[in-house]
């Protein structure tokens, strides 16, 4: 039963994907949603926070519970301790940063070290749920 889900987003199409599995599981076990993004840089947590707004907004449409939080640091360390505090974590298979790679830092060492389960989305949102990135790809709109 997850009651608290962790969902880490970075802004990739991937993460989009975790997020949209997450309300699933969400609305199948009533369970409160937690976005949470770690920013590696300062400059980046204005971004981030924005990024965090849009998909709360998206959850609540869904008819859910979102908390929302942002953190500084190391991603993979910062995820797995928020994790601490949940059921579970859904992270995308490759972050941002890591498009081209079979499975992203991040992830990979997540499961290492998360004392939940982890959940590694490896599809990609649908055009209509990519709320989170729109704009933010040289193909989006």
């Amino acid at each position: 039963m997850f009651t608290r889900l962790l969902i880490g987003l970075d802004g990739s199409p991937s993460a989009d994907a975790a997020l949209e599995q997450a309300i699933v599981l969400g609305q199948r076990f009533k369970a409160t949603l937690v976005l949470g993004h770690v920013a590696e840089r300062a400059r980046e947590a204005e971004a981030g926070a924005a990024m965090l707004q849009r998909g709360a907004e998206h959850v609540r449409t869904a008819g859910l519970q979102a908390d929302v939080v942002l953190r500084q640091g190391d991603p993979d360390t910062e995820l797995a301790t928020l994790a601490k505090e949940t059921d579970g974590v859904l992270v995308g298979r490759r972050g941002i940063h890591t498009l081209g790679a079979e499975l992203g830092p991040t992830a990979a060492s997540l499961i290492k070290i998360a004392e939940r389960c982890v959940i590694v989305c490896g599809g990609r949102a649908g055009d209509h749920h990519r709320i989170l990135t729109r704009g933010q790809h040289p193909k989006d709109p």
